[in-house]
């Protein structure tokens, strides 16, 4: 009986250790930090009232730390009185809330032991993991080296930075190393943990205090960022929309007071720094932002996308274009954009040229007219060739014939890079936009919905609505900034041309069938029996897929 009262004991101290010794991990599966610290930046100060209680927390944070960035196995922390796990675990995650470039630290067989060991596991081997430091340390080390001077204040430090990450960072969760700094920096695909790291560690180089804030509700983390004495959220993830829209880059969540954040976003911590200055609040307007000198220039998507101007320090705000339009460059004094109501690409004035400048127009215009002098023939060599636009991805492309036509008809545009982007996903503005251009709709009804009052699109997506196009996703939304899926163009085609087919046996021969949403079977049976859209070679349909540009235009050709 003593024996199995020995064992007993024995099995129970067992267990405490264990229980004690392992560290909860601070990453979910998910890839949202589920706990995030909230302090002043580089500063450590636990809860301490006793000053010597304060002192020990600061050396056992500083050895942590020490131990950390040396690679080493493992701290003993023995001479600090054997700390509890609960104070040990705390301090370790605020060393590695602090400096996010201990990336390569692992929770997983990480253990604290009860004689005051504290072991460290890492992601590879060591001599991996000082290659990945090093390469991630360099890449940080030229970004602030090429994007911030001198003359820069702590604003302009904080947006060149989230441009920066915005314009070079593709958000990606299936991505490798996502949830870190070394995915976003160095790799260039990341989660929002891997934007909120990325973003402080990039604000610690340039002495900018800066913290995460996350919400379990949302499964998100951002940052709040302190600029000149005063704290505000910014959430980079959200200032680079899915899908990525290529050399775009927006202001709306930069730099926020709470309230405003609080407008679509919400947060469990009730300590986390206050927010209160509203000034850039502003900024959450500006989307297509080109940034050229004193000012900004920007699509405002509180005045339907029209393009404004604004100082950098906030004053004279103007509206410059009366229509809709998104700021592409600057150029020789002109402000070059995308004019949404007709996909063309104008300029604005808005310098006075240099004599060199005009004299280089005079040139310019001399040498067209000696062009319209030469031979006819060789001039007007048909209304085809003369339309036609060559775009520098679509040459060998499967659906080029048909983006050529669609092209020269005005149909659709291409970009100002001269790409067309065929495999890119379409938005269900975009979409309809194509659909009412094609088949020459325009009567209106007034229909606006909650989403679409100030979007480019107001107009084209009331005219789809009004000839039976279309509906909403309720009676409220449209969701027009939304990639379009296969399932919903087939419905607005079948709604158009009255072609909805309730028998489905082309439905039922393909593998995924079943995906196929109830209220879009009859609309994609009734495109499928008229040929005007195919499935795959792999016996599929992919209905819930996005259709892409190139698939938009060929199945749209076959309408007649």
């Amino acid at each position: 009986m003593e024996n199995k009262k020995i064992v007993k004991n024995i099995l129970l101290m067992i267990v405490m250790i264990v229980c004690i010794g392992f560290p909860k991990s601070i990453f979910a599966d998910n890839g949202c930090v589920i706990d995030p610290y909230i302090k002043e930046s580089k500063k450590y100060s636990y809860n301490y009232e006793d000053p010597a209680e304060i002192n020990k927390g600061q050396e056992i944070y500083n050895s942590i730390y020490k131990a950390l960035v040396d690679l080493d196995d493992s701290v003993d922390l023995s001479k600090y009185g054997t700390p509890k796990s609960s104070e040990v675990f705390d301090i370790r995650k605020k060393v590695l809330d602090d400096h996010p470039e201990i990336f390569y630290f692992t929770h997983q067989g990480s253990v604290y032991w009860t004689n005051g060991k504290l072991e460290f596991k890492y992601i590879s081997s060591k001599d991996v993991v000082k290659n990945m430091k090093s390469e991630l340390d360099n890449k940080a080390d030229n970004i602030i080296k090429k994007q911030i001077s001198n003359s820069m204040n702590n604003m302009d430090k904080v947006i060149a930075i989230h441009d920066y990450l915005v314009l070079n960072t593709k958000y990606n969760l299936n991505a490798e190393y996502a949830f870190d700094p070394y995915g976003v920096i160095v790799k260039g695909s990341g989660v929002c943990q891997g934007y909120a790291t990325s973003m402080k560690l990039l604000l610690n180089k340039v002495g900018i205090d800066s913290v995460y804030l996350s919400s379990q509700a949302m499964n998100h983390i951002w940052n709040i960022v302190n600029i000149d004495g005063q704290n505000y959220q910014m959430d980079a993830t959200w200032d680079d929309p899915v899908p990525d829209r290529e050399g775009v880059v927006r202001y709306s969540y930069l730099a926020l007071s709470d309230d405003e954040m609080k407008k679509d976003h919400n947060w469990e911590d009730k300590n986390a720094p206050r927010c209160d200055s509203t000034k850039y609040n502003y900024m959450r307007e500006m989307d297509y932002v080109v940034n050229y000198k004193n000012y900004r220039y920007y699509s405002n998507v509180s005045d339907g996308h029209r393009v404004y101007k604004i100082n950098k320090n906030g004053s004279e705000k103007q509206k410059i274009v009366s229509s809709p339009g998104t700021p592409l460059y600057v150029k020789e004094g002109y402000l070059y954009y995308k004019d949404l109501y007709t996909g063309g690409i104008k300029k604005l004035q808005i310098e006075e040229q240099s004599k060199d400048e005009i004299n280089k127009d005079d040139q310019n215009k001399e040498d067209e007219n000696k062009d319209k002098d030469k031979d006819k023939d060789e001039v007007n060599k048909g209304d085809e060739n003369q339309n036609k636009k060559v775009f520098n991805d679509v040459k060998d492309h499967w659906a080029a014939d048909k983006i050529d036509l669609f092209t020269q008809k005005g149909y659709i545009n291409g970009y100002e890079d001269n790409s067309f982007r065929p495999d890119n996903s379409i938005t269900r503005a975009e979409f309809v936009k194509i659909v009412n251009k094609y088949f020459g709709l325009t009567k209106k009804s007034g229909k606006v919905f909650n989403d679409t009052v100030n979007h480019w699109a107001k107009d084209e997506i009331d005219i789809a609505v009004t000839n039976g196009v279309c509906k909403g996703m309720s009676n409220e939304e449209f969701s027009p900034d939304k990639p379009i899926t296969r399932e919903q163009a087939s419905l607005m085609i079948s709604n158009y041309k009255k072609i909805a087919d309730y028998n489905y046996d082309k439905i039922n021969r393909f593998a995924d069938k079943l995906e196929i949403s109830d209220w879009a079977k009859s609309g994609v049976e009734g495109v499928l029996e008229k040929g005007y859209m195919n499935g795959y070679p792999d016996n599929t349909f992919k209905p819930q897929s996005n259709i892409t540009r190139a698939e938009a235009v060929v199945t749209l050709s076959r309408v007649k």
